[in-house]
């Protein structure tokens, strides 16, 4: 005779649910994050940080004369998201840089010395370079006052 007892149905079931649910939660979550490249080896897959984190490489090598801004121009400083938009697409990836650059410094320089670093960069990291980069000036700032600005720079500056 057993002294065990069978577990209810209902428990069972609600656990399958719960399983069910996080498995779900998990691969959405792992796979939202993520850029996935295919190679003969198998599959990588690139957090969406590593790219963010060459962003903010790019805008502080820049002497101070640039920061990061959200597309409306408001300050961001090194907050992560929002001072750029990465998109994948079928071609590879598309990144938009949105700054805003101090009044006097070389506007061509700096977005060439950006836009040369997070392509050099992100190829080093992912094997190949990004499909496109663009650099969106939402501001001159001189002193305290900022001059909101739309000016796009695209890739090879």
């Amino acid at each position: 005779m057993s002294v065990l007892k069978e577990r209810p149905k209902h428990l069972h079931h609600a656990g399958v649910f719960l399983f069910a649910y996080l498995f779900l939660f998990a691969y959405l979550w792992y796979n939202s994050d993520m850029f996935n490249k295919e190679t003969e080896l198998g599959k990588i897959h690139f957090p969406v940080s590593v790219i963010e984190r060459i962003i903010r490489d790019a805008v502080s090598g820049c002497d101070g004369k640039v920061t990061l801004e959200n597309y409306k121009g408001r300050y961001m400083g090194t907050v992560s998201g929002k001072g750029w938009d990465i998109v994948e697409t079928d071609e590879g990836l598309d990144l938009v840089i949105y700054i805003i650059i101090a009044f006097g410094a070389g506007i061509s320089k700096y977005s060439k010395q950006i836009i040369e670093y997070v392509t050099d960069n992100v190829e080093n990291v992912m094997g190949e370079s990004p499909h496109d980069v663009r650099i969106i000036i939402t501001g001159v700032q001189s002193g305290k006052e900022i001059t909101k600005r739309h000016i796009e720079i695209p890739e090879r500056g």
